[in-house]
Parts: structure tokens; sequence; C-alpha cells
């Protein structure tokens, strides 16, 4: 199913992890059992530059679209960043 939707998520890098996890909480939530993710989930996530990463480095601009709609955490990353 991850192969078959990758093009809808081309931001998202599937690595092997990635899968391993998607799979595991998919087949918890078939059978309607609890899913809990702790600390040690984080370590299975790589980091991949993004556009503003991108258009930092390469001096480009770089255009937030409704960003008053974001998550209270992503605008304090973006604070701090700024």
């Amino acid at each position: 199913m991850i192969n078959e939707n990758q093009l809808k998520f081309e931001n998202i890098v599937w690595t092997f992890n990635m899968r391993q996890l998607a799979v595991m909480v998919a087949k918890a939530l078939e059978f309607k059992e609890p899913v809990l993710l702790n600390e040690d989930t984080t370590r299975l996530f790589e980091w991949v530059d993004g556009p503003l990463l991108h258009a930092m480095t390469n001096g480009n601009v770089f255009l937030a679209d409704e960003i008053s709609l974001a998550d209270d955490s992503v605008l304090e990353r973006l604070n701090s960043l700024l």
C-alpha cells in the first residue's frame, strides 16, 4: 500500500524504518489495538533537507502561505530560525 501511494506523498522519504513503523501502526489499527510511540521512535526518522533549507543555503526566497494556520510548535521553530 505504501508503494502504491508514494506519489501522493512525494515529500516523505520512505526509509526502511519508516515503512516498518507504518506497517506496524497500520496492523495495530486494523485489529483495533492501541499504539504507543515513545522517545525511541524518533530514532527511526532520518533528516532530509527540505525546501526551506534549500532556499536558505542558495539565497532564494521561501514563501510560507497561510503561516497563521501552522501549529504553534512549527511557528516556534520558525521564529528561532528567523
